[in-house]
């Protein structure tokens, strides 16, 4: 306990503003929808964030593992793809956002465990934001 003279000293925290992609209003197309329901993704946009978050609705976040991260926007069109790693199998994400309205298309395939590839498209919208990480 500190008197009323004494300053105390606090750690300076170690967060800061990390640059995300939101995706939100995901609508399934076609197909079977065999990844589940999505409320939200986040993207982390920087190289040493190597996880991504989904949100199944808005009260439940999981963490995945994001390998192969490539972001090769334009002045007109998001374009990002990576694959989401996951304990039953690889996704791999190919996302086209355009700059003007934020929507765009999600194209999500994986192997079947087959060796059948599947393909599943969804609509978006995406937004780039800044969190607290």
């Amino acid at each position: 306990m500190n008197s009323c003279g004494e300053e105390a000293k606090w750690e300076t925290p170690e967060i800061a503003l990390t640059p995300i992609y939101e995706i939100t209003e995901i609508a399934h197309v076609n197909g079977t929808n065999s990844i589940g329901g999505f409320f939200k993704i986040e993207v982390y946009r920087v190289a040493d964030k190597t996880f991504l978050i989904e949100f199944p609705n808005s009260q439940k976040a999981n963490k995945y593992q994001k390998t192969n991260y490539q972001d090769t926007s334009t002045d007109t069109e998001y374009k990002v793809s990576f694959t989401k790693k996951t304990e039953a199998r690889d996704y791999n994400f190919d996302i086209e956002i355009d700059k003007a309205n934020n929507t765009g298309t999600i194209e999500v395939s994986y192997d079947d465990g087959t060796g059948t590839i599947v393909v599943e498209n969804y609509t978006a919208n995406m937004d780039v934001k800044d969190v607290y990480n």
